[in-house]
């Protein structure tokens, strides 16, 4: 089980939201991902550090670092 959270300064915009959930969508078909103003938070079942390591680049990668007040990261290997 993962959950990746990310809160910025900045609102998450509607391009960043279809591009994000549409990656998040074919790294991970079983994914959640909950895109609200400036937060994201990306979640699911089991998955592979390798395709983790990917949707938290891409989720980081959609703000400059400089606009991410928050990050969280939470794996569990069940």
């Amino acid at each position: 089980m993962y959950t990746i959270e990310i809160t910025t300064k900045q609102l998450v915009t509607d391009q960043q939201q279809q591009v994000l959930q549409q990656s998040v969508q074919d790294a991970d078909p079983a994914a959640a991902c909950e895109i609200h103003d400036n937060s994201c938070k990306i979640s699911g079942g089991s998955i592979e550090p390798a395709k983790l390591s990917y949707l938290l680049g891409l989720a980081t990668g959609s703000h400059s670092a400089s606009e991410i007040v928050r990050l969280l990261l939470v794996y569990e290997n069940v």
